[in-house]
């Protein structure tokens, strides 16, 4: 049996760390948190993949926001962003069973809202997902 969740289920992403950018300058050069006082800059760390990062002494989006802005209108910089490798995204709910020994959920993660339910042996279980259930007779 195909069920399916009819609705949207919200989740936050952060988009990026608000303490922290990233910047890729055309020229080789040595930059220092001194060259980027104007931005609130702390401390400039260069990665293992050619990037600079640089760490914010306020957190926050628009202080990130406004520095984005201020460094990609500089012509020295190639790619100016917000760094995402630190970024924690919270998983939309999966689906559950009830007994797995009664019925099996199949599930296609490109498609959330579907799940197939194989019953295995004769029962009662309940099928859900993020609070939403269903009683199904297995026979």
């Amino acid at each position: 049996m195909k069920i399916q969740a009819k609705g949207s289920i919200d989740y936050y992403t952060q988009p990026f760390d608000f303490g922290r950018l990233v910047i890729k300058p055309k020229a080789d050069k040595n930059y220092t948190a001194k060259g980027f006082q104007s931005i609130g800059v702390e401390s400039v760390t260069e990665g293992n993949d050619g990037l600079l990062y640089l760490n914010l002494v306020q957190e926050n989006y628009f202080d990130a926001i406004k520095a984005i802005d201020i460094l990609s209108r500089l012509p020295e910089m190639e790619k100016v962003g917000g760094d995402k490798s630190n970024v924690v995204s919270i998983i939309p709910s999966i689906w559950e069973v009830s007994d797995e020994t009664i019925a099996s959920l199949e599930t296609d993660y490109n498609d959330y809202f579907t799940a197939i339910v194989r019953g295995l042996r004769p029962g009662r279980v309940t099928v859900g997902i993020d609070g939403i259930n269903c009683e199904i007779i297995v026979k």
